[in-house]
């Protein structure tokens, strides 16, 4: 069906084509709600992604090939494509993905980006002008060997670190955009038959409108005003007038009774796919046992 093997559907604008994949899904009339029930898949799947071949967070990514090891990727079905891609510029760019293959020679040993999402959306509810860390425990099976670690989050996520069983930390990234790829040499090997020594624990911090000083960060803070189509959020505190106060309205923060000069606009922090709402994984690439 695809001519020069080139094969995709329209290009749709708007956050998850507008709720439209019905032209790469075959027989389904798609909305945002069966969307939402990808992600409860994922979630019911212990947050790891069904099927997933491919993940970069970079303009450009390469993967080095490894002695003996390879990938899988199916001879068929439904590619599911998630470009999660942001233009932070003020002018329009076209944004255009490229994943190529490369044939491994020798074949010992699987490896799989296992992408922990069981609490993506953990950050949300965060309050206007706070900051807030949250971890959790991510158990690597017995047997496992880890080759590299990475993290993701979005705009609101300042820090990112994780720890082994010992409480040593292994692992740091300050920067969404561009987060550390970790590759370990020699790997983390997981034997020990106990779940305490092979539990490691990611965290992140989420900074919703403060400065380094901890002063008012008002480009930073979720604003309702800013938030992208299809998507929203619910004021709840001030950003001129009284500054940080509660509101509901914008006349709760006028600076004197009838100034007019209040605007009620900074938000909690809400969970999704947009940069202006915010995800928490953690990003192992686990190598498998050789097989019998």
């Amino acid at each position: 069906d695809c001519a020069d093997g080139v094969c995709a559907g329209p290009s749709v604008p708007g956050t998850f084509c507008n709720g439209d994949i019905s032209s790469v899904v075959n027989g389904g009339t798609p909305t945002l709600e069966s969307l939402a029930a990808i992600f409860e898949l994922i979630a019911s799947n212990g947050g790891e992604l069904p099927g997933e071949i491919a993940s970069t967070q970079t303009p450009q990514q390469f993967t080095p090939a490894l002695d003996g090891i390879y990938t899988e990727i199916p001879l068929r079905g439904i590619a599911w494509f998630n470009s999660h891609a942001f233009n932070l510029s003020e002018s329009d760019t076209l944004l255009e993905s490229r994943v190529n293959y490369l044939f491994a020679r020798e074949r010992k040993r699987e490896m799989k980006l296992m992408t922990d999402s069981s609490q993506v959306y953990i950050a949300a509810g965060t309050p206007p002008f706070t900051r807030k860390t949250f971890c959790v425990k991510h158990v690597v099976p017995q047997g496992i060997e880890v080759a590299t670690l990475a993290s993701h989050t979005h705009r609101r996520g300042e820090h990112f670190w994780v720890k082994d069983h010992t409480g040593k930390q292994i692992y740091e990234s300050f920067d969404y955009s561009d987060p550390a790829y970790l590759h370990f040499q020699p790997w983390m090997r997981f034997d020990a038959p106990d779940e305490a020594s092979r539990t490691l624990e990611y965290c992140a911090t989420y900074n919703n409108g403060l400065t380094k000083n901890d002063e008012p960060d008002l480009s930073l803070v979720t604003r309702a005003s800013r938030m992208p189509e299809r998507t929203t959020c619910t004021p709840v505190a001030c950003v001129a007038g009284k500054v940080t106060a509660a509101c509901s309205t914008d006349r709760d923060c006028d600076s004197a009774p009838a100034a007019n000069d209040g605007d009620c606009d900074a938000c909690a922090i809400t969970g999704g796919p947009t940069t202006e709402n915010e995800m928490f994984a953690l990003m192992p690439w686990y190598v498998y046992p050789l097989k019998p």
